[in-house]
């Protein structure tokens, strides 16, 4: 038998290709399929044929049938799982593997299944007792026996022919198949590590880099917060999208368009600011323009009263000086008068003398009242009016003076000239009357001297007097001209004043604006500075979520491997201890029945 079946075996390469491809063109589902209908067919027709009493061979032999065809559909699944299986692609090969297995085993549950439940309804079936059955005899029984016992060689030889596929030496024995299941399971496994370990390595250097990166662009933000600092962050954030699509795929996309859209905001609100920083300083320099209009009109508004105060100082010293001034021309009078008593015309000189004085005086009040009437109307130039009037004022007081007192000695020297023409006439008419008219004479000349020295007296006293007035006027002028300057000095101190103090309230707005500016300025850096750390750290707690997400796919991937190899290992170990109890319990029962057979025969 033995001889027949390795007669019967074609060792060829070209057979082994074809059955090879022939049993690799249908898929492992479709075979376990085609074996359970043929199962189920065989076992309906077995119990149909039982029933009726037909075929009783057929019938007899349908439980092994069933077994066989449940192996041979196990075997076939198994086969078509190998040749799946690519050892370079073990990722990619394992899930085919597992289905084939899956399938392979399950058709040996229908086939054990369906004996268990053909020999059941067997058993339920009621025996038909004929007159052929008392009829038996030994030929009958040999006949039997030979079937059996060829059924039983042939069960033995199928089940060596496992025995050997499980426990033989070749390469495509069950054995040697998940032992090299086994080993490309390892190699596979220590591939899937080494892949992973690649993949940390790599995702270790990513996450270097992408700090090196963040490093550097937390040195540029600590630098500046300008456009280069938006630059250097869109570029950062475009290698690090591209890191992160060449290792994690379109897993951070909606993290790069909320970049995006930070960076979009972070541009208008930079944009927000330049434009509430131009208003601003527009805002400034219009306080400013307003400050210094104010200074202004406050340096000119303080100025009026202290012009008018100096300017009603300056009239009250001209209304003192015209009042003394008045005094001394009472004095002039009271002179008159004694000089009018004294000589008709001295008074006719003297009043001639008051008429030009008070001429003088009334152009000297005149000019008073005019230059008063013209400092009310010339506020803003009144130093230049007011030098100009004290140099008026003393050039007609000095042509007042020196007229008086021109008019003073040319009546002076005419007072004499007639006195002397009188006292010639006199001395002549005197002379002309000789002896009686001697003493009239001397009593003449005696008065005559007299009243010249009378008159040059009152002349001295005069000229005296005059000289005093000028000389007091001299000094008022003078006295005009000190205070004038005095208020001219007081006026440019009290301008330098103001303006040191305008200087200084423009350099305390300036300060304040500095300070107002570098308070926003610092207000918007520590923004801006929160701003960034919010996003590296929303973006270190993603890269992180990331990484343990990955972590976790990797050991749930692992775990799962494990899980799937140990049961698809259990469940193989499982159905060979199955398949080798049920061949175990067939060679029991056959050396049982060999026995019965031999001791039937014996006896």
């Amino acid at each position: 038998m033995y001889n027949v079946l390795e007669n019967s075996s074609i060792p060829n390469e070209t057979m082994t290709n074809f059955l090879a491809s022939l049993i690799a063109s249908f898929s492992a589902e479709t075979i376990s399929n085609a074996f359970i209908y043929l199962i189920l067919a065989l076992l309906v027709i077995s119990v149909v044929l039982a029933i009726l009493g037909k075929a009783a061979r057929f019938t007899a032999s349908t439980t092994n049938i069933l077994t066989s065809l449940g192996i041979l559909g196990t075997f076939a699944g198994i086969v078509v799982g190998l040749m799946d299986f690519d050892p370079q692609n073990i990722d990619g090969s394992i899930e085919s593997l597992l289905a084939g297995l899956k399938t392979a085993f399950l058709t040996s549950l229908v086939g054990m299944a369906g004996s268990i439940a053909y020999k059941a309804i067997l058993g339920a079936i009621p025996q038909r007792h004929s007159v052929e059955d008392k009829q038996v005899g030994p030929e009958e029984i040999f006949s039997v026996m030979s079937q059996q016992l060829k059924a039983s060689t042939e069960q033995l030889n199928a089940s060596n022919e496992l025995l050997s596929a499980i426990k033989g030496d070749e390469d495509s024995s069950l054995t040697s198949q998940i032992k090299n299941l086994r080993t490309d399971i390892n190699d596979g496994q220590r591939a899937l590590n080494d892949h992973f370990k690649q993949t940390n390595e790599r995702n270790d250097e990513f996450k270097h880099t992408l700090w090196q990166k963040m490093d550097e662009f937390g040195e540029l933000l600590s630098k500046s917060a300008t456009e280069q600092v938006i630059n250097a962050l869109k570029e950062v954030i475009v290698d690090f999208n591209n890191n992160l699509t060449e290792q994690f795929g379109e897993n951070f996309k909606r993290l790069d368009e909320s970049v995006k859209k930070l960076v979009d905001w972070q541009e208008n609100y930079r944009q927000q600011l330049e434009d509430m920083s131009s208003k601003y300083q527009l805002g400034v320099d219009a306080i400013s323009s307003t400050e210094k209009s104010v200074a202004s009109i406050n340096e000119r508004a303080e100025a009026i009263p202290a012009t008018m105060e100096k300017l009603h100082q300056v009239m009250e010293l001209g209304h003192g000086q015209v009042t003394e001034l008045e005094h001394r021309l009472e004095a002039f009078k009271d002179l008159r008068d004694k000089a009018v008593e004294a000589m008709p015309q001295i008074r006719e000189q003297m009043d001639n003398t008051m008429t030009v004085i008070g001429d003088s005086v009334k152009a000297a009040s005149s000019h008073y009242e005019s230059m008063l009437q013209e400092s009310q109307n010339i506020i803003d130039n009144f130093s230049t009016t007011a030098n100009q009037s004290v140099e008026n004022m003393r050039t007609n007081l000095e042509a007042g003076a020196d007229q008086v007192s021109s008019k003073l000695i040319e009546s002076s020297q005419e007072l004499g000239g007639k006195l002397a023409e009188a006292s010639s006439d006199i001395q002549d008419n005197v002379s002309t009357a000789s002896g009686a008219l001697q003493n009239t004479a001397s009593y003449l000349t005696d008065t005559t001297e007299q009243i010249r020295q009378h008159l040059e007296d009152s002349i001295t006293e005069l000229n005296s007097q005059l000289r005093v007035l000028i000389a007091d006027i001299k000094d008022d002028v003078k006295e005009t001209g000190s205070v004038l300057k005095e208020a001219n000095k007081e006026l440019l101190s009290s301008t330098r004043e103001i303006q040191t103090e305008t200087t200084t309230a423009i350099t305390k707005l300036h300060d304040r604006l500095e300070t107002t500016l570098e308070d926003v300025f610092q207000v918007q850096a520590q923004a801006v500075r929160r701003t960034f750390d919010s996003l590296e750290d929303q973006i270190t707690e993603a890269v992180g979520k990331t990484g343990n997400a990955v972590e976790k796919q990797v050991e749930v991937l692992d775990h799962q491997m494990q899980q799937e190899i140990n049961r698809t290992m259990n469940e193989m170990g499982e159905a060979l201890a199955t398949i080798t109890q049920q061949f175990t319990r067939d060679y029991q029962k056959l050396v049982r029945e060999m026995n019965n057979v031999v001791t039937n025969r014996v006896a």
